[in-house]
């Protein structure tokens, strides 16, 4: 497999659109809507062309120009020789040149198109109960469509909501309650379903959501050049949620989508912030 740069690649282009607008009633002031749409269209996007599972490209025909199953030694010894660091070589045995049956060609190109649109949406609401006390609710939101063309001989290839690719919706709400110098947060955040199409057989990944909760206490209130001192306790994917597990096509292959789930769980840390 060959991968990284490539001096061969010209210039990308694109032609975006971008729109946007915010709205705060005056009847509620403690309420805010904003909203931006998107469309990118790229045309020669220098990217690498394979997603994922490199393996998964052998049984893919819209990867077909990008592999050599008839690789002659001068060419691999080219390659070789064109390497940053050289062979590397993961198989436990001597290189031999004869025993290379393929070469998938990963390096970055420009693909014939590449285009991606997209909705950011945000909802917040923040409410002053008096006393010192204020509570605050935000829901935001993205939606978001991807594809890329390799060659304008071959049909687009779906990249959004498929694994090793953003999702193509994302939900993070929020509450937050403020009392004196206590603050506390709650937060959930979604994230949308996701296809494996490396099979014959695509499998479908469910949607996942997870828990994060904080809570701060200012013990010392800094005010203007004052010094201040906070406390922080705070717990990332609170209830443990793990990846979804995907096939694995090769020993390098990673058990989970490492795009869009974190490996560490549940995460929990303890903070002093001291400012001045």
């Amino acid at each position: 497999m060959v991968a990284g740069g490539n001096p061969d690649v010209g210039p990308e282009r694109a032609r975006s659109w971008t729109a946007g607008l915010e709205l705060q009633p005056p009847s509620l002031p403690e309420l805010t809507f904003s909203a931006s749409w998107y469309d990118i269209r790229y045309t020669d996007r220098v990217t690498g062309p394979i997603s994922g599972s490199i393996l998964a490209a052998f049984g893919d025909p819209g990867y077909a120009s990008l592999i050599d199953f008839m690789p002659d030694p001068a060419s691999l010894a080219a390659l070789i020789g064109s390497a940053q660091f050289g062979l590397a070589n993961f198989t436990g045995a001597p290189y031999d040149p004869a025993s290379v049956v393929a070469v998938a060609d990963n390096r970055n190109t420009n693909v014939a198109a590449w285009a991606l649109k997209g909705i950011d949406a945000r909802l917040t609401w923040d409410q002053a109960l008096g006393e010192g006390r204020s509570l605050g609710l935000e829901i935001a939101g993205s939606w978001i469509d991807s594809e890329q063309r390799i060659t304008a001989e071959l049909p687009a290839t779906q990249l959004a909501g498929t694994i090793f690719n953003p999702a193509k919706l994302r939900v993070r709400s929020t509450a937050r309650f403020v009392t004196g110098p206590l603050t506390a947060n709650l937060a959930l955040n979604y994230t949308g379903g996701l296809e494996d199409r490396r099979f014959d057989e695509i499998r479908r990944l469910a949607p996942t959501a997870t828990v994060d909760i904080g809570v701060s206490y200012t013990l010392v209130r800094g005010e203007g050049r004052d010094p201040g001192l906070e406390i922080s306790l705070t717990a990332q994917n609170l209830f443990n949620e793990q990846p979804r597990e995907i096939g694995q096509l090769g020993p390098y292959d990673t058990p989970y989508d490492s795009t869009n789930y974190s490996p560490i769980g549940r995460f929990i840390a303890f903070g002093i912030r001291r400012h001045w």
